[in-house]
């Protein structure tokens, strides 16, 4: 991986490896978007959207 223009390594950049080398998986999730990377308190925030959507998921069975 080659830093960023701000001399960094992108978190995406670094995900989308991981997905090529398949030592990650993803799923796609409908319905909403969260910013998790603003505040501890959004993460939490986006933390809770996906656990309620696993709950969710699993109800469903």
């Amino acid at each position: 991986l080659k830093p960023s223009d701000r001399g960094e390594l992108e978190i995406t950049d670094v995900n989308n490896e991981y997905i090529r080398r398949s030592k990650m998986k993803y799923s796609i999730l409908e319905g909403w978007w969260a910013d998790a990377g603003t505040s501890f308190e959004s993460l939490f925030r986006a933390g809770q959207l996906v656990r309620k959507e696993l709950v969710n998921d699993k109800s469903s069975d």
